[in-house]
């Protein structure tokens, strides 16, 4: 038995490999949130010989070189996010014979970020007001530093530079309904020797209270390390 198998006439040959051919497909442009990187989302069954024929400008600029390409599209991500503003985008298809014809043109424009600001109501006003009634931080310190020139007869283990000084902290909070008092000093001594714990750094006093009245409860909290007196009972 003879097969017989039909062949494509020259002329369809011709037409099927046409630029006219070629070009009767479209793609789509899609931008992600900044609006800056974007991907030229192709045909699937777009022909290799397309592929290689294809170029990309923004803003007239050729970065075909830039583009990259992922799953049968081309992508772009700029080192830089593009300007606030309207930017052109063509997709070109290559000639032979050095020509060229832009295929799609689009128009992206990327998104700014912008910070909205309101004022806040009068009832987050007057909860704010209840929750914190007055507030306070009071801070002192006193830092000396003294450097030694030259020395003569002293201990050579004794640092030429020294750093002393002392401070302390108190801070008072309080709401409609409660109120959180703290209290803190240190002792600086960079010369350990000098020290009276044999530290640099040493807290000597801390307090923090706090309290709270209710109808039906009043409750209070103290922490603490401080010195009781000579008068107290404990």
């Amino acid at each position: 038995m003879k097969k017989h198998f039909s062949k494509l006439s020259p002329l369809l040959i011709l037409a099927l490999s046409s630029p006219a051919f070629a070009l009767d497909w479209e793609a789509d442009i899609i931008t992600d949130e900044s609006g800056s990187a974007f991907k030229i989302d192709l045909p699937d069954d777009l022909d290799i010989s397309v592929l290689t024929q294809l170029a990309v400008e923004l803003d007239g600029v050729d970065i075909t070189a830039a583009m990259g390409f992922e799953q049968g599209d081309l992508t772009f991500q700029p080192m830089e996010s593009l300007s606030a503003e309207e930017h052109t985008v063509k997709l070109v298809l290559l000639q032979a014979d050095g020509s060229y014809q832009v295929k799609q043109t689009w128009q992206i424009k990327p998104q700014t970020d912008t910070v909205q600001v309101s004022e806040p109501s009068e009832a987050e006003l007057a909860a704010a007001e209840n929750w914190l009634r007055s507030g306070s931080v009071n801070s002192s310190n006193s830092v000396e530093l003294s450097q030694r020139l030259s020395q003569h007869n002293i201990d050579q283990s004794r640092r030429a530079f020294i750093l002393s000084g002392a401070g302390q902290t108190s801070a008072d909070l309080k709401g409609e309904n409660w109120q959180i008092k703290g209290y803190s000093n240190y002792f600086l001594q960079s010369e350990q020797s000098l020290s009276p714990t044999g530290q640099s750094v040493d807290i000597g006093e801390y307090q923090l209270s706090a309290s709270r009245q209710d109808e039906k409860l009043n409750s209070s909290l103290t922490l603490g390390h401080h010195s009781l007196g000579v008068n107290s009972n404990l």
